[in-house]
């Protein structure tokens, strides 16, 4: 029987030709429900001499994968990650020890007392405020108010105000204007007005400059100011000359006020309203002011402007005739500036004006009176 049927189908192949077995396909390909039965398709066919090789399923294929990046992202934020640890780490670390306070010094609104801890945070010392610490390596500081300051680990921040230190090794002073760079032993004293700094040395030889690779050399007894050239740190009183005529008596001083940080400073003792002491512009030799000479009167209870032929009065609160003292403050690139307790501000003189002679006459007299070249001397 197999056999009869295959001749069959060769038969037909023969006589019927391919265009029949086209046909017939196609129109069972067609035919409704036959398309879908891949089963019964196979099987025609398969029985007319069609073998068609089975195809795979088609489906969409998956969306390519991205490559991910996150490997190279945490690659990036891994030294991020670690230095913000390290520095989490480090601002916890104590810098410095408290020795000794008065008056307000605070860090962030605490106020520090002695055998407190200082870390990274701004320390304020207030105006009349005192502050002694003593890092753990040997470093010692005193820092006068009002000061802000910053602690670090060799070295101290300094924006404004008074400072003595000590170093006991490799030590760096940071300043508004430049930095100082300190070695064991090495002592000095700053002090720092409206961004500008002066300094002196009482022992060693440390070095200063605006920034870095700028390093001069200093020597024990000397003063410089940031970017300036050094000159003698000395604290002197100059020498009275006593001046009798037929009108008046007082005494005459000769200011040397030369370096560009100097400072004068006396107290005048007032004995009746009549008093006065006089800070004139040029040297001169007499009780009496020569016509257009520009000068600084200072009475009991106000100080008066004679300058540019202007006449400007500055009231002085409080008792008029309290003994006060009186700053008149020399600074490297600022006005020259009258500082005395009861004054709303400091009174700011021309850039021209230097004062040159200091002239006590209508009964006043002076208890005190020194001149300063560089930055005030401090001891802790």
């Amino acid at each position: 029987l197999t056999w009869q049927t295959l001749g069959t189908v060769i038969d037909l192949r023969s006589t019927v030709g391919s265009r029949f077995q086209d046909i017939v396909l196609h129109r069972i390909i067609t035919s409704t429900g036959a398309a879908e039965d891949n089963e019964f398709t196979s099987a025609i066919a398969s029985r007319l001499g069609i073998v068609k090789p089975k195809l795979e399923a088609i489906t969409a294929p998956e969306p390519p994968r991205k490559k991910s990046k996150a490997w190279l992202l945490s690659l990036l934020l891994l030294p991020i990650i670690a230095f913000g640890i390290y520095m989490a780490f480090a601002s916890t670390q104590t810098r410095a020890i408290v020795e000794f306070v008065s008056g307000s010094v605070i860090v962030e609104g605490a106020q520090l007392t002695e055998g407190d801890k200082i870390d990274h945070r701004p320390v304020v010392v207030e105006k009349e405020g005192t502050l002694k610490a003593k890092w753990e390596n040997g470093h010692k500081a005193t820092i006068k108010g009002p000061a802000n300051v910053v602690f670090h680990k060799n070295g101290i921040s300094i924006n404004n105000g008074q400072a003595w230190l000590k170093s006991n090794d490799y030590f760096k002073v940071g300043l508004t204007d430049g930095q100082i760079t300190m070695s064991k032993d090495d002592e000095i004293v700053l002090e720092t007005i409206n961004n500008r700094s002066a300094f002196g040395i009482y022992n060693g030889t440390p070095s200063y400059g605006k920034g870095r690779g700028d390093a001069t050399p200093i020597k024990q007894g000397e003063a410089a100011i940031i970017g300036g050239e050094s000159f003698e740190w000395k604290l002197f009183e100059p020498v009275p000359v006593e001046i009798k005529n037929d009108n008046n008596s007082g005494v005459l001083y000769q200011l040397d006020m030369g370096p560009p940080s100097s400072r004068l400073e006396l107290t005048p003792r007032w004995t009746k309203k009549g008093n006065c002491i006089i800070i004139c512009g040029n040297k001169i030799a007499q009780l009496d002011i020569p016509s257009g000479k520009p000068y600084i009167m200072i009475m009991p209870g106000e100080i008066v402007e004679y300058l540019q032929n202007k006449k400007i009065r500055h009231e002085i609160s409080g008792v008029p005739l309290l003994n006060r003292k009186v700053e008149i403050i020399k600074w490297p690139d600022q006005k020259t500036a009258i500082i005395v307790e009861g004054l709303s501000d400091p009174v700011e003189l021309p850039r021209s004006f230097i004062p040159s002679t200091l002239i006590v006459r209508d009964g006043a007299e002076i208890s005190e009176i020194q001149i300063i070249h560089g930055p005030v001397k401090m001891k802790p």
